[in-house]
């Protein structure tokens, strides 16, 4: 378990925001596309690489 700290929980939900508004807008191209579960998995790899440099050298509990 870690303390997410006041100013990292601002970076996170606008990091959310984001994702959120990524996440529509892939989600409607994949209707009509068929690399929808590409799209969606290399989204979600950039995700993940934002929250470790997000993370990154915090101290964490």
């Amino acid at each position: 378990m870690f303390v997410i700290l006041y100013k990292d929980r601002v970076e996170l939900t606008k990091c959310l925001r984001v994702a959120n508004k990524k996440l529509s807008r892939i989600y409607l191209k994949g209707k009509e596309n068929l690399n929808f579960n590409y799209l969606l998995i290399r989204f979600l790899n950039l995700f993940n690489i934002y929250f470790q440099k997000l993370f990154h050298a915090k101290n964490c509990i």
